[in-house]
């Protein structure tokens, strides 16, 4: 490769390829938005093919296959947390993207390829349709920059329901999609017209649990009975998981499994997707999580005698049930965990008698500590 041809790589500014487009116009907005500076550490002959837009338009497909495998050598050999690894990463997002074009059609594509923009800003819009105004939009679509306005029926502006945007019929196909902002502050499910590019996005995010639904909107959960139900279910799996960790015969029959597709609800309670939302609203999440969650405890009370033999006995009353911090009728000591019969808890005005003792003995260290120093110090 000649030195110039790298020269040009250098000075130049890459757009993104996106995964699909709706429009064959070429966008007049010349703003960084979407775009990303190669950084010149990794410019190279031999890195052409990897980092190169026009290269890769005219290469074929031994060609690409080659520049993924090179593309990923080089993300793993840059350095943690750097420029160039954070640009690499974006490239071979652009270079895996399924969008099928002609090469001379190439230049006018004009979208940030959406799989590049869930991966780098996997959140939502958390605000009911942002709308600014067609005036404010210079009477352009946001996306292709046709010129848009209500007067002229052939190009009619089309509202994105989701960003708040007009678009033009060639970018906004009135596809209709649920709204995460109405979800999450009215518990509106009724799907609204978007444009192709939030749709795209939309169907990209679903599933990843970017919602902190109880940071956002907390009193939904006094209104929507499902969503205490689920918390409920989802604390108490959290609860359960530290028995399987140790469980031998639950690690080997795979229990932690069956939530698979929701891997957030091993990791917190208050991370949501959509879909999880969509699923709570039908209501097709909770009688799932209640049938495992009874797989669950019936594993740990009934069927195993290490699980089962892990379970409390309560030291405010004399009985002597197996109870577990699961359970509906028992409190735990937020201090060191203990499990206690509410009514027990309630009746010793919330006393932990094992946080008693932890106290007591501390008491008494930091005694025989003070009088071994005042010693020493005759």
């Amino acid at each position: 490769m000649e030195n110039s041809a790298i020269e040009c790589v250098v000075n130049r500014t890459l757009t993104s390829t996106p995964s699909s487009s709706t429009s064959g116009c070429v966008s007049g907005d010349d703003t960084s938005e979407g775009k990303t500076s190669i950084p010149p550490s990794i410019i190279t002959a031999e890195n052409y093919l990897t980092i190169c837009d026009d290269a890769l338009s005219v290469s074929s497909v031994e060609d690409l296959t080659q520049a993924v495998d090179h593309c990923k050598d080089m993300v793993l050999e840059s350095p943690e947390c750097s420029e160039e690894r954070k640009w690499l990463v974006r490239r071979l997002i652009e270079l895996h993207c399924k969008y099928s074009s002609h090469v001379k059609c190439l230049p006018q594509v004009c979208r940030v390829c959406a799989h590049v923009q869930v991966t780098e800003n996997p959140t939502y819009i958390t605000n009911i349709c942002p709308e600014i105004g067609l005036s404010a939009q210079v009477y352009r679509c946001t996306e292709c920059k046709a010129h848009i306005t209500f007067k002229n029926s052939w190009v009619e502006p089309r509202l994105c329901d989701y960003d708040g945007y007009y678009f033009c019929p060639n970018c906004h196909w009135n596809s209709t999609a649920v709204i995460p902002a109405r979800v999450i502050h009215n518990w509106d499910f009724e799907e609204r017209k978007v444009c192709r590019a939030s749709r795209q996005v939309l169907h990209l995010m679903i599933k990843l649990p970017v919602i902190k639904l109880e940071r956002l909107n907390p009193r939904l959960f006094g209104f929507v009975d499902e969503l205490t139900q689920v918390k409920k279910i989802r604390e108490n799996i959290l609860l359960i998981k530290k028995y399987f960790i140790l469980c031998k015969e639950a690690t080997d029959n795979r229990f932690l499994w069956l939530l698979n597709e929701r891997q957030h609800f091993l990791e917190c309670v208050d991370m949501y997707s959509l879909q999880d939302l969509i699923e709570i609203n039908s209501g097709v999440l909770l009688d799932c999580l209640e049938k495992i969650q009874a797989q669950f405890i019936k594993h740990i009370k009934e069927d195993c005698k290490l699980c089962n033999g892990r379970g409390y006995l309560c030291e405010l009353c004399d009985s002597k049930e197996v109870i577990f911090p699961f359970d509906t009728t028992v409190c735990i000591c937020h201090k060191c965990s203990t499990v206690f019969h509410k009514n027990c808890w309630t009746r010793k005005k919330q006393q932990c008698p094992k946080c008693l003792r932890l106290e007591k003995r501390a008491s008494l260290l930091l005694e025989e500590a003070s009088s071994e120093t005042e010693n020493d110090s005759k």
